[in-house]
């Protein structure tokens, strides 16, 4: 009974297979699968950043030009809330949000919007953001 024991725990234990050359290769596997994420991940992360300099950009230069041209009350009302959006896509980001299909669609709705404000300004084309 004794040396059935022995002999149990023995194989038990004895199968440590934590640095096993095959094991060490699945190691190896993910950290890289990681690490290609990771840089992808990253890419993408300042593709919209600069999007979203360009939206801030875009939204400067909508702002220069509703001062001298007879912005109504509305049209400022809507240009603030974009400033908003674009504020809080840039602060979610900084914060870690990782939902870029979303992003993505925030930023064209944004660019939309400010290209409709531009358009209600009856602006000359050369003047619309580029």
């Amino acid at each position: 009974m004794w040396t059935t024991w022995c002999l149990a725990s023995a194989a038990a234990f004895g199968q440590d297979r934590r640095n096993a050359p095959g094991r060490i290769l699945d190691q190896q596997a993910t950290v890289a699968r990681y690490s290609q994420q990771n840089q992808r991940d990253s890419d993408e992360l300042a593709r919209l950043r600069s999007e979203v300099g360009r939206l801030k950009r875009m939204a400067e230069h909508v702002r220069v030009r509703m001062q001298p041209n007879g912005a109504n009350a509305g049209m400022w009302r809507d240009f603030s809330r974009i400033q908003s959006n674009i504020s809080q896509m840039n602060d979610r980001m900084d914060h870690g949000d990782r939902d870029y299909s979303r992003i993505r669609r925030e930023i064209s709705e944004a660019g939309a919007n400010l290209h409709r404000i531009e358009e209600q300004l009856h602006l000359r084309p050369d003047d619309y953001y580029r």
